[in-house]
């Protein structure tokens, strides 16, 4: 197996630390918001959201905004995939002003 370039390894880490900042992002906007979430290693967050997760999805997209609905242990939930950090600042801005 041959090694990485040490550019491509660099270029991992910072895409990795945008990730992490975007997510630090989301994280913070969803507590300020009064929700609780599912911390996560992967690219997306799960959180029980208050209201009929479809309705909840069709509200987002009506703002431009797509999100995953899932049912689950009697909870409506949304998933969120982490973006750079204008998509998630847009979702910031559409979820509160549905929260």
């Amino acid at each position: 197996m041959r090694p990485l370039p040490l550019t491509r390894i660099k270029n991992s880490s910072g895409a990795l630390a945008k990730t992490n900042e975007s997510k630090a992002f989301l994280y913070k906007t969803l507590k300020a918001e009064g929700y609780e979430y599912i911390p996560s290693v992967a690219n997306f967050v799960m959180f029980p959201v208050k209201m009929d997760s479809e309705r909840f999805v069709e509200e987002m997209m009506k703002r431009g905004v797509g999100v995953r609905s899932w049912k689950f242990s009697g909870k409506n939930w949304c998933r969120v995939s982490i973006g750079r950090m204008d998509e998630m600042e847009a979702f910031a801005a559409a979820f509160k002003e549905i929260s």
